[in-house]
């Protein structure tokens, strides 16, 4: 009963970000419904598998709305629907993107709330009093043993990227207290 609520409450939240996940995937390369989903599956490490309805209900919306066009090309006998993002559609993205980033912050702060102290220390920095969710620590646990080799492989290979991102997020912020560290120093010099 309880992991069906959960199920319910994870499918709404998986349905609101299949617009912002296909318009992502559009906007590195155009390319057919099946293989938007592919991607999806791939970059999500198959937590999100949209259904087919999903995915052709929101292109079809988005391609009423001007967000993507399509051309049909042969396969062989079979032909198929290309998308490709529209100026209007980066734009959306790009509001899309923005408005996640203060979403996420707010999910963030909400699950800071909870989560206990010693928890809280392994997901989190703190600098210039912006909180930074770092990815968590992957412990093969009870629940883990039921995964599958590759699972857990694929698992640890995505938390090596998100770490890999922090990384590049905490050498960006380096390099800009260097900056503000050098003209501070100039500035003073020149008194």
């Amino acid at each position: 009963m309880i992991e069906e609520i959960a199920n319910k409450f994870e499918s709404a939240i998986t349905k609101g970000f299949i617009n912002i996940l296909i318009l992502s995937i559009l906007e590195k390369t155009p390319t057919h419904g099946y293989k938007i989903k592919k991607e999806i599956e791939e970059r999500t490490l198959g937590i999100w598998v949209p259904p087919d309805s999903s995915m052709y209900t929101s292109l079809k919306k988005m391609t009423e709305d001007g967000l993507v066009k399509f051309k049909e090309e042969s396969e062989g006998e079979r032909v198929r629907k290309v998308y490709k993002l529209t100026l209007k559609g980066k734009s959306i993205l790009r509001i899309l993107l923005k408005r996640h980033k203060r979403i996420k912050r707010a999910l963030d702060s909400l699950i800071s709330s909870v989560l206990s102290k010693d928890e809280f220390k392994d997901l989190v920095f703190t600098f210039n009093n912006t909180q930074y969710f770092l990815p968590t620590n992957f412990a093969f646990d009870n629940q883990s043993k039921d995964m599958e080799k590759i699972d857990k492989i694929n698992y640890l290979e995505y938390q090596k990227k998100q770490y890999f991102s922090a990384i590049g997020l905490l050498k960006n912020i380096i390099k800009n207290i260097d900056t503000t560290l050098l003209k501070i120093k100039k500035n003073n010099d020149e008194i």
